[in-house]
């Protein structure tokens, strides 16, 4: 008897089980409290001053590629120079553009089998097809390289009889019946712009040498090497004072950043 009233009491004594229910709410802790959230907090915000150290190190690895990139570079570029220096093969040479000798206009006869027949344009006051006018443009300064003579100041300059010739040099592979005046006209402009153009690269060419003496006697280019007194007067002209004048006038006026006449 005794047995089931010890048993009876520690049946009842025995705390109750917590459901979600009658759970007890959590209170905040006090100000200064440490509890497990503070303590790892505090843990995981002391971090060392090395780590940032160690962050901005990680940047720099970042950055370094490009660095030895550069340092790469310039190693081949100075071995490549000393490779120069010491007497090895020079660096290749770039494939630029060769000299004009009308083959497109060559081609396109051949293709065609018959002459180019110029297609003039009344509104653009030139050639119909931006190709044809390019055809023309570069046939004309073949012929002013390798043919006009270059002892007038200006296409304006020479004689007529001149410029038929001159112009009749195209006739290889251009049609040159029945031209309209339109046509003629064309040409002629091309052909004085061509001349200017080219007369302008002769003028640099013989500043190179700064002696005149030097230029003359050795300075000849050699589109004019069968035409040695087109070099002369060549350099003559360009030693003459109104064509000096006239060089600083041109030099003067390219300096200017606002015109005169602009208002």
């Amino acid at each position: 008897m005794s047995r089931l009233i010890t048993r009876r009491r520690s049946v009842t004594n025995a705390p109750p089980a917590l459901s979600p229910s009658t759970a007890p709410a959590v209170s905040a802790p006090l100000i200064g409290e440490r509890t497990p959230f503070t303590e790892a907090t505090a843990t995981t915000s002391q971090v060392p001053l090395s780590s940032t150290s160690s962050v901005s190190v990680q940047f720099l690895n970042a950055r370094r590629p490009h660095r030895r990139l550069c340092d790469s570079e310039s190693s081949i570029h100075s071995s490549s120079s000393s490779r120069v220096e010491d007497g090895g093969s020079p660096p290749a040479k770039k494939n630029t553009r060769g000299p004009n000798r009308m083959l497109k206009a060559a081609q396109m006869v051949r293709l065609s089998a018959s002459l180019i027949k110029i297609a003039y344009d009344s509104r653009h006051r030139g050639a119909a097809t931006s190709q044809q006018h390019s055809i023309v443009v570069t046939s004309c300064g073949y012929v002013i390289k390798n043919c006009c003579p270059m002892q007038w100041e200006s296409w304006a300059e020479i004689p007529e009889e001149t410029k038929i010739l001159v112009r009749d040099k195209l006739s290889v592979n251009f049609d040159f019946k029945d031209l309209s005046p339109e046509v003629i006209t064309y040409l002629d402009e091309t052909f004085a712009n061509r001349y200017k153009n080219w007369k302008c690269d002769l003028h640099a060419h013989f500043q190179i040498w700064g002696d005149v003496e030097t230029a003359r006697l050795q300075g000849c280019p050699s589109e004019l090497a069968d035409r040695r007194e087109d070099w002369e007067w060549l350099c003559n002209h360009f030693t003459d004072p109104k064509f000096v004048k006239s060089i600083a006038g041109k030099i003067a006026r390219e300096s200017k950043t606002l015109l005169h006449h602009s208002g």
